[in-house]
């Protein structure tokens, strides 16, 4: 393993964006260049002259509630009056339905982050005369709904340069294309404190457009004056005690809080958090959000433990996939415990339960490369319908289908490249280096290729032949380990945390790190244990 000075690591971390065809926000691509954006505005622009009624169809994830929130907010911008709708996971299933449909008056429906698969929904639009704009940035099925517009980047037609941004990205743009033609007092940049949440929340690879607008977005999060924001703000601080923000607030803090509403009863609790107008409104929407993220983690925490049973009690080790069901396990939380299981048993995982009909809804996560939606499209004679990206899929079948469904998947998993699909722990280590090394210099070269996440790991590093010279373990039930770590050949010593890990190594025991880096609350280089292992010689 190499050995890394600053100038290596920053080297490193430059090529990742040597290239990346956009590097500042000025250099993003043009509203024009998303296939269908000019004539979705044309139409909305018609329904504004004629007073028509518009309704925003939204989804239940992050993705989803921002892309509505975004929309909502610039009707209001506006003062033209809207009704919007979030689909209720329980009562309503995913996106844009005909049972919605069925209940609502509108003149125009304009779905953000949902409505590529809804080809009955759309036909019942026809049928109905209610015209219908679709947004949504979902892998594209063969079979097109017929909408009167569909704006989608993964359209094969669209000549969009990233395909791979979320659905509320592909909202903010209409937005941004409405403003040029309407030119109202809104600032589509100051839009960017949220749109960060659902970049972040919908694991889009942060390179090119959304690391720039992510980038922004952040910026402005440490600035803005939406009530919601200054709330977040504030919780953020009182668990950390950190100064600063970045896309791992997003990620850990943030996107669970405002998932929890859609998994646990309604995600409109969200939009309407994040719409609030004043401080003490945002607080009473916090409340409730807190209560049921509470509620979401015990679900998770019982449905995690049964179906890690099921599963050691069916699967064999020669399964490249794992699978379990119950009728008992909260829809909610299975697309969580799905991903949970994928890097517990480093393979694509899907977990299911019961519908209202009687058919298995289940919820897949991938492992390294492997592409789900391909996976669930070369099976999709056993599956009801089904959805979603390379690496998070949702979908229904019949009971009856289980074993089959599983020997397909194994089968063709079979002959899958080991080395793509196998991720050793180190995947993101970029090399080795000395304890001597990390100070605030090398924390400041870090902090300069933030934001990280997928497509930009956050880099991790390798440290041998390090002594203990403190070590106790914290947090309510002990489950983390706090340390404080020295150089054999060195008195420089730096303060370590290992989170959900309990080790029990003796003061002066010689181990081996593999570690990422961040700033405590006094804002020193800390290490973030991934692994510790007794050094061998």
């Amino acid at each position: 393993m190499q050995t890394l000075d600053k100038k290596d690591i920053m080297n490193l971390l430059e090529e990742r964006f040597r290239n990346d065809a956009f590097k500042k926000i000025q250099e993003i691509p043009h509203p024009s260049q998303l296939a269908g954006l000019h004539e979705a505005v044309d139409i909305i622009i018609d329904a504004i002259h004629h007073s028509q009624k518009i309704v925003i169809i939204g989804d239940y994830d992050v993705d989803g509630v921002i892309g509505t929130t975004l929309l909502c907010n610039f009707f209001q911008a506006i003062n033209y009056p809207i009704h919007f709708i979030i689909p209720n996971r329980f009562t309503d299933g995913y996106g844009l339905s005909t049972n919605i449909i069925e209940r609502i008056d509108a003149d125009l429906i304009i779905t953000v982050d949902n409505g590529i698969t809804a080809t009955q929904a759309a036909t019942l639009c026809k049928e109905k005369k209610i015209k219908l704009i679709i947004t949504d940035h979902h892998t594209c099925p063969e079979e097109l709904p017929n909408a009167d517009v569909i704006v989608n980047p993964k359209l094969p037609y669209c000549p969009f340069p990233q395909k791979d941004i979320c659905g509320a990205n592909v909202g903010w743009y209409l937005i941004a294309a409405l403003r040029q033609k309407l030119k109202p007092d809104y600032s589509i940049i100051q839009s960017l404190d949220i749109l960060s949440f659902a970049i972040v929340a919908d694991v889009m690879p942060l390179v090119g457009i959304n690391r720039i607008l992510l980038k922004k977005g952040l910026e402005i999060f440490k600035h803005s004056n939406r009530p919601a924001i200054i709330l977040l703000r504030d919780k953020i601080q009182q668990k950390s005690g950190k100064l600063d923000f970045n896309s791992e607030d997003i990620a850990f803090n943030i996107a669970p809080l405002l998932n929890s509403a859609g998994r646990m009863e309604d995600a409109s609790i969200s939009v309407a958090f994040l719409m609030s107008q004043t401080l003490e409104e945002a607080k009473i929407h916090y409340e409730r959000l807190n209560t049921l993220n509470c509620m979401r983690k015990q679900e998770e925490k019982d449905l995690f433990k049964s179906a890690l049973i099921q599963i050691q009690e069916k699967c064999t080790p020669t399964d490249c996939v794992v699978i379990a069901y119950d009728r008992n396990w909260h829809e909610g939380v299975i697309g969580i415990v799905a991903a949970k299981m994928s890097e517990y048993f480093r393979k694509p995982s899907f977990i299911l339960t019961f519908n209202e009909n009687g058919l298995l809804k289940g919820s897949g996560r991938s492992f390294g490369e492997i592409n789900l939606i391909s996976l669930l499209q070369q099976n999709s004679h056993l599956l009801y319908k089904f959805g979603g990206h390379k690496g998070a899929v949702g979908f229904e079948m019949d009971i009856k289908n289980i074993p089959a469904f599983k020997e397909n998947l194994n089968q063709i998993l079979a002959h899958y490249s080991l080395h793509t699909a196998s991720v050793s722990t180190n995947k993101h280590c970029i090399g080795e280096v000395f304890l001597k090394n990390i100070d605030n210099e090398l924390m400041n070269i870090l902090e300069t290729f933030e934001p990280y996440g997928e497509a930009n790991p956050k880099p991790h590093f390798f440290c041998k032949k390090l002594i203990i010279k403190g070590i106790r373990n914290v947090g309510n039930n002990n489950e983390h380990t706090s340390l404080t770590l020295y150089e054999q050949d060195s008195k420089y010593f730096l303060k370590a945390i290992a989170f959900n890990q309990q080790y029990h190594f003796k003061i002066g025991e010689c181990v081996d790190s593999l570690f990422c880096l961040t700033r405590n609350s006094y804002y020193e280089p800390q290490l973030v244990i991934e692994s510790l292992q007794e050094n061998r010689g």
